[in-house]
């Protein structure tokens, strides 16, 4: 397996958002796609993070591979890089014990090899759910709003929709702790800073989830402009964002209340 990322950034915030969470990062090569996925030890958050072979530089896979690391290991090798170095992962055919890494600028060139975990790992495929809410908002809003909820001390965040007509341009963020209750509409109104683009809106939705999982993966604010959310009653929120090479997927569980 060999990758080429003519640029280390995107995958470097990814992984710097996602290892403060995740403890192992699975990279699953097949002969056409390369994804990297992961689950947090609560099994509240799961990642798909999808290379497109079309987008980057190099990839080739001629016998598909599955590789395991620590997602510290490849956090720390990647805080060493900088901004526009080049970086290529690769295993050799006869010794897929290791994941190497190169990083590449003018300057120097530097080389790591990483020992892979022998754990098993299940291959964790995008679920392909039926949303009833479907959205798009500025990435750098919506990373505000969760900050600013944390701020207050919030811990969970409703987001809310109601099938009256005047209701359905509009989303809904509440939050409440002990200091203060607080409310964010996202309006569909163009001109004003927290518009949103609502691709899609059916029926009723009132769905809280544990902010702090939220506000993490809205980090990737810096990789790209636009985040997309979709949701639906009973089932996780799923945030998208796309970047230069691909796409990243976030799935978060919703907080159910015991009756």
């Amino acid at each position: 397996m060999e990758l080429i990322l003519n640029s280390v950034q995107d995958l470097k915030s990814i992984v710097d958002v996602c290892s403060s969470i995740i403890s192992t990062i699975t990279i699953d090569c097949q002969t056409e796609t390369i994804n990297l996925t992961g689950v947090d030890p609560a099994h509240i958050s799961l990642l798909y993070i999808q290379f497109e072979k079309t987008k980057v530089a190099k990839y080739t896979c001629p016998t598909p591979v599955t590789l395991t690391l620590y997602a510290n290991t490849l956090h720390a090798i990647l805080s060493t890089a900088n901004t526009n170095d080049q970086i290529m992962l690769y295993t050799e055919e006869d010794n897929i014990e290791k994941l190497k890494i190169i990083l590449t600028s003018s300057e120097r060139t530097q080389t790591y090899e990483i020992p892979l975990l022998h754990e098993e790992s299940d291959i964790i495929e995008s679920a392909d759910l039926d949303f009833t809410t479907i959205f798009t908002v500025s990435a750098k809003t919506f990373h505000k709003i969760c900050c600013d909820f944390q701020k207050l001390n919030c811990e969970n965040i409703i987001f809310e929709n109601k099938s009256e007509r005047e209701s359905e341009n509009m989303i809904v963020l509440k939050a409440t702790s002990d200091i203060c209750s607080t409310t964010t509409v996202l309006s569909s109104n163009g001109e004003k800073e927290n518009s949103v683009h609502i691709i899609k809106n059916e029926g009723e939705l009132s769905q809280e989830f544990c902010i702090k999982y939220i506000q993490i993966f809205s980090k990737l604010q810096n990789i790209t402009n636009e985040a997309k959310i979709c949701i639906a009653q009973h089932f996780p929120i799923l945030l998208i964002y796309e970047f230069s090479t691909g796409n990243a997927k976030f799935y978060i569980a919703p907080k159910f209340i015991e009756e």
